[in-house]
């Protein structure tokens, strides 16, 4: 039984705006997400369009430094960044960025009730509601690098000093 892989590189030559890439994902629609040190490309399997932070230009990304992409169930696209979360909104195909203070966010998460929970320099909520962030209170919980939910509906975190459980 033999199988036939086909394999495309992807590199600056066709667009991708920085060799190194820092996260993927892919969105209900079937687009590639790909974040890199300079950049977020969306990526149809044919061709790519690209989006950077851009001074002055508040429905630019928060940062063209790429961490990480998630899309949650309700099929947004969330990109993390060193200076905060932006949305992506494909109706105007450009940003919705949230920050803080504490703006280093690295790592995203979906609830079992399907809330949005963003950490870094601090562990945020997604209200809604008020279409904002909320810090969440972590005693000395340090820088956090990653976020994961069990199937009872606990939060875990990891940071440069312990893992909690919320």
């Amino acid at each position: 039984m033999g199988y036939s892989y086909f394999f495309k590189h992807i590199g600056s030559q066709e667009g991708l705006p920085h060799k190194q890439v820092e996260a993927l994902a892919q969105d209900k629609q079937g687009y590639v997400w790909i974040g890199t040190r300079n950049g977020l490309v969306r990526y149809d399997g044919y061709e790519m369009r690209c989006y950077y932070h851009e001074l002055g230009n508040n429905r630019s990304l928060a940062n063209s430094f790429v961490k990480k992409i998630f899309t949650d169930s309700r099929g947004r696209v969330w990109v993390c960044t060193p200076e905060g979360m932006s949305r992506y909104n494909p109706k105007t195909d450009d940003f919705r960025t949230y920050s803080s203070d504490r703006e280093n966010i690295l790592s995203i998460a979906e609830t079992s009730e399907g809330k949005i929970v963003f950490a870094g320099n601090g562990l945020f909520l997604f209200d809604e509601r008020g279409d904002s962030l909320t810090l969440l209170p972590t005693p000395d919980a340090g820088f956090i690098v990653s976020l994961t939910n069990d199937a009872q509906g606990n939060l875990f975190f990891a940071s440069n000093t312990s893992i909690s459980r919320y």
